[in-house]
């Protein structure tokens, strides 16, 4: 399934749940206390998981620039070679 297909089937779904949503006349439902505190938990977690990911990204980002620099101070890496790499 392609990245297109994908965000075409997320939309009709959304959609579809939030016409079913302003349909509905009345709910009989009941939210506890616990339900909020599992929300904001669900919040704080997908921040910190998001936060995490995104440090592991820069770690690699990093090192790989770091290793390039690294090989070029010493001497793996001459101008010639990174000349071609550029061309």
């Amino acid at each position: 399934m392609s990245l297109t297909q994908l965000s075409k089937l997320i939309k009709y779904f959304l959609s579809g749940l939030g016409f079913i949503v302003l349909l509905t006349d009345t709910t009989q439902a009941y939210l506890d206390p616990g339900t909020g505190s599992y929300l904001f938990q669900l919040i704080i977690a997908s921040m910190l998981g998001g936060l995490f990911a995104l440090k592991t990204w820069w770690r690699s980002v990093k090192s790989f620039f770091q290793r390039h620099r690294r090989d070029k101070k010493i001497g793996l890496i001459t101008e010639k070679d990174d000349a071609q790499k550029n061309e």
